[in-house]
Parts: C-alpha cells; structure tokens; sequence
C-alpha cells in the first residue's frame, strides 16, 4: 500500500453546533480551516438532506432570465433536493400573467434545520450521514486519503462499529481512526495524563486520561445543563422579565461584560461605575483612583499608555510658573517699615497661611475638574450591552444604525449577568472532576491528574468560567500541605529536634496506665492527651515541671528517645500511605498548552482537540503508517468480528489460507493503477492474482489430502499439516479448495482488489463452497442439522411462515436427506418447540397432505443433547416426545445421575453467589437436565424470552459464567466428569483432558469416520465435553448436561447410523473449542455462517452443485 502523504489526511471533529474539518496536515498545525454548522435541512425527497435552506419565489417571467433576490418574507419555503442556486425556472399562469420560479439558497436561516447531535449523541442518524458526506464533498479529497474522526465521549461502541462501516463503505477510505475527543486534548497539551473538562454548548464531559489510556470508569459524560445552553438559559430567566431575548441573552452571554466571579465573591451594590480619586497625578496619568497595585481597576491602568493630561490641567515650563507665582503678591512689601514695627514674625505668619489656603483652593479646583476612573467590571453593578438586533416592527419605527439589516441597540443590565452560572454548574461539575480523579485505579497518579487540569471548550469562553470553576474546586476539595514545624522553634538546645514527619505534631499511641508512673510508661504522658513533644520542650528546660518520677535527667533523656522512636514510626506510615496515592489533592495546578503552536495562540485553547487530532493524524498515517494506529484508536468489535478473531488464532480456517493469500495481494496488487487510464494493467493484475491465489488454495488442498490419508492410516500425527497447525483435528472429507476459490472468485471479486485484501470472511466463505463440493460429489447429502437462533432466525425470533428459508428445507426433504434441528433450548413440552418452529412445521404438514412429501423426516434435539422430538402430522403441536430410553448413545448410558446431581448443585450454588455479589434481579431455574438464571420479571413457567423487560450487562453476564465454569470446574464432580463451559455469542471456554481429539478403546480397530460407527472400536467424541454445557442465550445463563456433539452424534444413530461424511451441521457458533456449534465438527462436517440471509445463500448453493453434478458440468459453466 504507498505511503500516505501529508496533504491527503482529512480531519473532522464533529460538534453539537459547529463541526470542524481540514483537508491536509500544515507544516504547522492551524486551526480548522472549514468550519460548518452542524445541521442539515430535509430536501424535497424524503431521506435526502440538503446544506442549506431552498426558498421558492415567483416572478413574473421577462425575456431573458434574470436572477431576483428573493426577500425572505415573499414566496413559500421549500426544500429540492440537488439545488445548488443558481436559479430555475417554471412557466405558470396566474391572473393571466406568465410567472417563473426561481430558487435560492439562504446561507443564514437555520429555520427547519435538523441537529443531528444533542448532548454529544446521536439523534438522526441519516442527516449525520449527509453532514458527513457533505464535509467530505466540501473538501474533496483524492481518493488514497486516511480519515481521523473526532469521536464524543457519549458515542457507545456501537456508534464506534457503524461510523467505522459507514466511513469504509462510504468513502472506501484505506485507513480510517476514531480518537476520543480527551485524548485528543492530552495528544495537543503533549501531556500523557491529565483531567479534562470539555464544556460544550448543552453539556459538559469530564474525562480522567491515565498514560494516553481514557479511564471510562468514573467518566463524566454529557452532564447536561452544565454547557454554553444551560448559562445562556440561566440568563434568559433572570432577564426575560426585563424584555430580554434568548437571543440578546446568548450575546450578553459572549460579551465581556458578562463575567462568573468566583463562589463567595459579593455583587457591587449601589456602585454608579466610577470611585473616589485619592491620587490626583495618578488618576490624571493612568486613570487608577489611587497608589499602589490594587488601585489599577481600570483598562488603561492595567498596562496600556499613560492617558497625559486631561482637558484644563495646567501645563507650562518652569519660568512660567515661577512667574505665575511672582504675580499672586499683591502690591509692593515695604520691608522697612514692617521691621522698624517689630512685628516682622506675625506679618510672615500670615503671609504663609494666605498662600497655603490659596494653594488648598487651587488644588480642590484641580481635583474636582479630573475625570472619575471606571472601576472594573466585577465593580459595577450595572453596564450596558450593545447587541445587534434583527429589523423587526418595533425596531423600524426607532432611528439605529442600520447596516445589512441588522441594527446596534444599547440595554442597561444590572448584576444578573454575574449569575450565568448559578444553578450549581460549577459545582456539578467540580463534583464529576473529583469522581474521575478518584475513578483511577493507581492511586499514585492521582496527583498528577489533579495537577495537570484541562478546561476547553467553547462553553469555558466565558469570562472568569476557568477561574471560578478552579475556584471551586479549591473550595471543596483541596487542602494545604502540614508544614510539621510546630513547636521545633522552641524546642531547647539540650533536647534534640525530630525529623519532619510531614504531619501535624504527632502523638504517641497510648499506653497502659501504670500506678504512680513509669519510665517507659509515663503517667503524665498517656493519662492527660498533653503533647508529649511540647511536654519536652519546657521540662527540658525546667526539670520542675516534669511530672513525678521523670526529674533525673535519665527520665528526661528515656522520654527524648521514646519520642523520636514514635516519630520515626509515624513518619514511616505516612511515607508509606503517602506513596499509594491520597483521596485529597494538596495541588490543583492548570495545565498549559506549549506555545510553539504559534497560530493557537490568538484563537486559544477551546478548540484544542483539533490541534491533538492533528498530531495523532501526524503519528498514526504519516511518522507510522498506521503500524502503531492499534495503539491509538478507540476500538470496539461486534461479537461476529470477535468469533472470526479467536477463531483465526485457532483453526486452519483462519491461519493458513489467510496468511498465505496475503503475500501475493502485497506483490501484485497494484493500488496505483486507480490512478492509471491503461485497464491493462487492471486485467493482468487480476489474471496474476487469480493464479497466485489458485496456487496456493491448491497446495493448502494438498496439505489436507495429506493429513486424511495420515488419518486413515492412524498416523495423523506424523503429517506436515500436523507438524504446522497442532491444533488441527480430523477431516471427514477432502476439502476442494482450488475450485471453491474460483467459484467464489467469480461472486466476489477477491482478485480483483487491490486496496483490501483477501478477508476471513473471504476464507470462511471459500471454506463452506468446499465443503458443499465435496459433500454432494462423494454422493447423497443424508443429514443436515441447524443450529436455531442466528442461524434459521434472528436472535430471540422464531421460524415464521415468510422465512425464505423454510421453501429451502422442504426442498432437501422432498429429496430423501432429513433434517435435524440441534438447539440448546431445553423443554419436555413439545408446544415450546412449535412455538419456535411453528413456519417450518405447518409448511411440512400442509406438503405432506398434499402428497408433495412423502414420510418427511424432521427432529429436533432440545437442551443441546437432553431431549428429542420427532415429526408428527398427527400430534396437536405436530411434534412427538422420543423417550431417552429410545435415541440415546451407549456413551450417555454410563453417566452417573449421581454425578449430574452433583454438578448442578455445584453450578446452581455458584450461581446463587454471582446474584448476591453482583446484585443479580434474578431468580435461579433449576430444570431436570439443567440450571440456569433468569431475569426475576421474565420468568413465566419455562419460557425464558417471555416478558423481557430489562437485560443483565454485558459484564454481568461474562462474570457470572467466568464464576461459574471455575467454580464447577475445581469441585468434586467437575474433576470427575471433564465439560465445556459456553458464554453464548461473546466467549467461550473449554477444559480438555484427552490431547487426544479421538479416544480409541482399541488400537487394532481404528475407524476415523465422523458417525464412530464401529462400536468394537468405541470411539466417541472428545471426552473434553461429556457432562455439561454452560450458555448464556442473551439474558440468561444456564448449565446444560452434554453439548451439540452429542447432540448431532445421536441424532445420527437414532436415524440409522448416518456417517459424518454424509452430515453437515450449519451454525454460527465456531468461536473456539467450548462454543456449541464447534463441538459439532467432532461429529460431522460443517459450515459456518453469520446470519440467517447465509443460510439461504448455503442452501441456495447445495441445491446449485447438485445441478452441476446432475448436468455433469463445472460450476462455471451454469
């Protein structure tokens, strides 16, 4: 595959208002250069969305086409799908005028538009995906290019799944990530563990990241008025009564009046704006009221250029001045004569108070002209807002400022808008910070998350929200560190200062009181709760003042080292307790974003998890290639992709053929020619693959031929397939897979790709075409058996009269093979079964009446081998009980009855302890081959499905049988009779105690059919699964006593003896060796399927190769 390049990386980070994305990755990392509404409006086709609103207008038709405004109060609004604009026109009549249509989309309105996000989830679904598309449009990138999406924190695992489908299918990308919006953030702050608070426009998500991992326990997710909406409504409440719109509040809400001070701060009462001037030259130069940092409220006292000189202050040089002063003497001092009266002190006296009462004078003068500083916003109780406005009724008749139809008005608002977030937001949450915090299981990184805190968002853009909120926290949760210097100062220089503890003063444990008191035991100390280290400090000095029999200085020394014993022992616990970690942060620090991201700096941090998508894009696409993008996504599997995962590592099916087909898809296919006008190239790439992959299908084929030639001769353990896969088991076949890899070639392509390799669905599929060749080849298909659920129906469902698959089945049974149903439903109530396979049932009476067919043979097996029912036309539920007595194995004959009791109260005990640990609504079902838990509300007699109101978890389920299948295995009976324990689609688990997969009694006689007819051989399927089968079927767990291997071996028996050869057992269950249907392949061939549609698709194709083989041709040739 080539190499990613830098300019073809597409980025989205989808948002409840605003959806960001960008085409490429900048040398340095920008901000979003496409950002869009996140809204779509519905076309005139229903399903289909259009960008923008489409609004109609009529006009009367002229010569030539012109294109008119239309005015948004004319005309209808409507919505046509594929409008882009530019106008088109329709002739009409109307009042005997020829009129036209035009069309023009309004980039502004938002009337009808459909948010397909609320609260981070997911709503509509189809208009997310047309707001996808029309991202990806917008851009439009080439075809090789990676996606990284954004994903919310409320996007559960199955939004993970179908994003991840519809990107694949969609847009064909050949590598596509989704990266948790927290994680993004820490990848952005280049910090691998931080706490991150995300305040959005309706709600807020707060995230605890532990060393790049999102720790969802704990998480705070959409708490919901706690966003940019939740202050905007608080305003409108507080303000509607005053005239104010939910409009104008959202302004007030963005300006810079509006302000959250932090909790316990007093609102300004009775404050006009202004403050008291005590520093004249200050307030003249800077506008601050008085000296000294505190008085500087004002903006141009806060950093900006001195103001100068305001109107009518005195300005001049000093000659002028002096001059001035020189004039305020009023007439000619005669010196003579006041020194010749003798009374020169008193003249000077009064002279000097007539020029301080002047200067006194001047200075209130000058005083009262200054101007009055602005006090801070925080100060004033009220302030104007200046908002825009859209021209209405009212505002036409009033003279604004008018531009682009939106005018400026003035609006006088008092102390509400310090209220924005009232209500609790903060403490909300601050309170979901703590429980994140405290979510993380290593309490040494607590610290840590507590000191590198992140608010972003656009809904933290309001002023003074990151403050408050740190504020808050402050309050609530955090706590000064101990200085543990108490008391050292004083101590004395003859008694020797302790170490810090990093504590308070300490106190010793208490002792046993002794009469009168002893040395190790002072009475003083344990009996009064003094403190023993402040008890030193002053009989240190003043042995008077020790208690009786501790003056010696002995005693004072004995005392000195029974402290410092106790501190160091204290001081030990704390170190101790202080390396797990602590409830209670001592620090609660603001991470900060590094500032060689130059162009972040102007728009800020909000919008921080694009920057991190962006260098997560860098490492997974560009530095890695996608090799580490394991490392990084945010995965989620269905329980198909799992069952295929375990069952690669396990099987043939998946190791080999997979494996090898990969080699030539990297040699051969050719990627680049997407790109090439020569289809030449195309074609012999596909012809060269097609061989490769034959080649290697038929050497595979070899391999297997091998190994059943081993098989027949009991040497299997000696053959090369053997020596390559161990695990592998016994074929009952040759498998054709050179010819099924043509044929499903043919169907799906699989050469001719050249972006995706051949898949495992691929190989499974290849594997069933095999299978089916070789079946109907070797001669008349005797036997086929279904699993139910997913398999003939949906999970939960039942077999109806409009199953297509039910035409199929009566297809193979008016052709002699019969059919068998395994299933692990157990019941002795034959009306439980017809409810299940009512469809089927019904179809093969109606034929049997009309002599279509003749003797249909039909059973089902209940409880996975437990019991058996027949077909009966005569019988009320069209099914008849078969007595055990009658169907089963000599193999099942030697179970001890007292050893199934015994598991099944094993099993029933570990299950009663699963509902009490874990909480469990349930209620134990105890049945005569099985036990099981329910749902307290579902349970109606026998039926298990009946009235499901509420699941258990997912969780819950996979815990209770974990338990269970340990707890039966370590008990008596578990040691005594091997089983397998089974989670129904989502794990499975297997005890084996033969390596043996089949036991033979006698090594003479060997037989390695699948049927084990030889019963001088007594072969039997693997003890690894005789006794009991543990199922969870959706909402409920029980223990079966067998499992299907059994289950599809005494069907073959009761029928006559029918070789496994002749069998095949189709299912979805081939997790690994403890699923239900695997077990099956120790009995008869198999085919795997994944849902009901391919079960038709296999029958569909059994019926195809048997035409081939009647008409003696290939496959191709039909």
């Amino acid at each position: 595959m080539p190499q990613f390049k830098d300019e073809h990386v597409l980025i989205i980070a989808p948002g409840s208002q605003t959806t960001l994305a960008q085409l490429g990755l900048p040398e340095s990392f920008t901000p979003a250069r496409l950002r869009i509404s996140t809204r779509m409006f519905p076309a005139q086709k229903k399903g289909e969305w259009e960008p923008l609103k489409v609004r109609e207008k009529k006009v009367p038709k002229t010569s030539s086409v012109e294109t008119v405004p239309a005015e948004k109060d004319d005309g209808e609004d409507t919505a046509m799908g594929g409008v882009n604009g530019n106008g088109r026109e329709s002739e009409v009549k109307s009042n005997g005028m020829e009129e036209e249509i035009l069309y023009e989309e309004d980039p502004t309105t938002e009337e009808g538009a459909v948010f397909p996000l609320k609260n981070g989830r997911v709503t509509n679904w189809s208009c997310f995906y047309a707001l996808l598309s029309h991202v990806y449009n917008t851009l439009s990138p080439p075809f090789h290019t990676p996606i990284i999406v954004i994903a919310q924190a409320a996007w559960t695992e199955q939004d993970h799944e179908t994003l991840t489908q519809f990107f694949f299918e969609k847009f064909k990308t050949p590598a596509f990530c989704l990266m948790d919006s927290a994680l993004a953030v820490c990848y952005a702050y280049g910090i691998a563990t931080a706490t991150v608070v995300d305040v959005g426009y309706g709600k807020c998500d707060v995230s605890a990241v532990n060393d790049f991992l999102v720790n969802d326990v704990g998480r705070g997710i959409a708490l919901e008025g706690c966003g940019g909406e939740g202050m905007t409504e608080r305003l409108f409440d507080l303000l509607s009564s005053k005239g104010f719109t939910m409009d104008m509040c959202e302004q007030l809400k963005k300006s810079s009046i509006c302000e959250i001070l932090p909790p316990g701060s007093e609102f300004p009462h009775g404050a006009d704006g202004s403050a008291e001037v005590t520093n004249p030259a200050a307030a003249a130069s800077t506008g601050a009221t008085g000296s000294g940092p505190s008085q500087r409220g004002s903006i141009s006292a806060q950093g900006e250029l001195p103001r100068g000189p305001v109107p009518d202050t005195d300005v001049g040089d000093e000659d002028q001045d002096r001059e001035a002063q020189d004039g305020d003497d009023d007439g000619v001092v005669d010196v003579a004569s006041i020194v010749a009266s003798g009374k020169t002190s008193e003249f000077l006296a009064r002279k000097e108070k007539e020029k301080q009462e002047k200067a006194a004078k001047k200075a209130a003068q000058d005083l009262a002209n200054l101007p009055k500083a602005r006090l801070p916003n925080s100060k004033r109780e009220k302030a104007t807002l200046h908002y825009d406005a859209h021209r209405d009724a009212a505002a036409a008749t009033e003279e604004h400022e008018e531009v682009d139809g939106v005018i400026r008005k003035g609006k006088e608002v008092g102390t509400e808008r310090f209220r924005a977030a009232d209500g609790g937001i903060l403490d909300q949450i601050a309170d979901s910070v703590h429980r994140a915090v405290l979510a993380v299981p290593e309490l040494s990184r607590r610290s840590e998350l507590w000191d590198n805190l992140v608010v972003i968002g656009n809904g933290s853009k309001v002023r003074g929200f990151k403050d408050a909120l740190i504020s808050t926290l402050h309050t609530k949760y955090l706590i000064s560190p101990s200085s543990a210097t108490i008391f050292t100062s004083e101590l004395p220089s003859n008694f020797s200062t302790p170490l810090a503890t990093g504590a308070n003063t300490p106190m010793p444990q208490p002792q046993p009181q002794q009469a009168g008191g002893t040395l190790g035991h002072p009475s003083h100390a344990t009996g009064s709760g003094v403190n023993p280290l402040l008890l030193a400090a002053t009989t240190a000095s003043n042995p008077t003042l020790a208690p009786p029999g501790q003056q010696t200085p002995q005693a004072q020394q004995h005392l000195q080292a029974q402290l410092y014993h106790n501190l160091q022992q204290q001081q030990q616990q704390q170190q101790h307790s202080s390396s797990h970690g602590s409830q209670t942060p001592t620090s609660i620090k603001v991470a900060k974003m590094p500032e060689y991201f130059s162009e972040w700096k102007e728009v800020g941090v909000e919008e921080a998890a694009f920057l991190g998508a962006q260098v997560a894009a860098k490492v997974i696409f560009i530095v890695d290639q996608g090799l580490n993008a394991l490392k990084l996504r945010d995965a989620s599997f269905s329980a198909i992709e799992v069952n295929y995962t375990v069952f690669k590592k396990q099987t043939i099916d998946g190791q080999v053929p997979q494996g090898l087909l990969a080699v030539p898809f990297v040699l051969h296919s050719q990627p680049t020619a997407a790109y090439e006008k020569n289809s030449d190239v195309l074609a012999h790439m596909a012809q060269t693959a097609r061989r490769r992959y034959g080649e290697i299908m038929h050497d595979v084929e070899d391999l297997i031929n091998d190994h059943i030639l081993h098989q027949k001769h009991g040497t299997q353990g000696r053959s090369k397939l053997k020596h390559l896969i161990p695990t592998v088991g016994i074929f009952f076949t040759p498998l054709l897979l050179e010819e099924a890899f043509q044929y499903q070639d043919r169907r799906r392509r699989i050469s001719s790709r050249r972006f995706v390799a051949p898949s495992f669905n691929d190989i499974r599929l290849i594997l069933n075409t095999a299978q089916i060749m070789s079946l109907v080849r070797s001669g008349p298909l005797e036997l086929v058996t279904f699993d139910g659920d997913v398999t003939l129906y949906d999970d939960g469902a039942s077999l109806s009269n409009e199953n297509p698959v039910i035409e199929r089945i009566v297809t193979l049974l008016s052709q002699g093979t019969k059919i068998g149903i395994v299933t692990a439903a157990g019941y002795k109530d034959a009306s439980k079964y017809y409810g299940r396979l009512y469809g089927l049932l019904e179809a093969m009476k109606s034929a049997a009446q009309s002599g279509s067919l003749k003797d249909p043979t039909l059973i089902v097996m209940g409880g996975e081998s437990n019991f058996l029912f027949t077909f009966d036309a005569t019988s009320p539920y069209l099914l008849k009980y078969v007595p055990r007595k009658e169907w089963i194995v000599q193999e099942m004959r030697n179970w001890n009855e007292d050893n199934i009791t015994a598991l099944l109260d094993v099993a029933e005990g570990a299950l009663r302890e699963c509902i009490a640990n874990l909480d469990l609504k349930a209620e134990v079902l105890r049945k005569e081959r099985a036990v099981g838990i329910v749902p307290k509300s579902t349970v109606k007699g026998e039926g298990l499905s009946e009235g499901i109101v509420e699941k258990f978890t997912r969780e819950q389920l996979e815990e209770t049988v974990l338990v269970t299948q340990q707890v039966v295995e370590m008990s008596e009976a578990g040691k005594v009779l091997p089983f397998c324990a089974f989670n129904g689609k989502q794990a499975a688990f297997a005890k084996t105690q033969s390596p043996s997969p089949i036991p033979i009694s006698d090594p003479s006689q060997k037989s390695y059919d699948s049927n084990f007819q030889s019963q001088a051989s007594s072969s039997r399927p693997p003890t690894s699964t005789d006794l009991y089968f543990l199922w969870q079927g959706g909402n409920d767990i029980f223990v079966d006593i067998g499992d299907k291997s059994w289950g599809v071996l005494a069907c073959q028996r009761y029928l006559g003896g029918i070789s496994g050869s002749k069998t095949l057992h189709i299912g979805d269950q081939f997790l690994s060796a403890g699923a239900n249907d695997f077990k099956a392949r120790l009995a008869c061939t198999t085919a795997w399927i994944a849902n009901p549609v391919e079960t038709v698709q296999l029958l569909d194709e059994v019926q195809f190769h048997g035409n081939c083989l009647a008409a003696d041709v290939g496959p191709g040739a039909l």
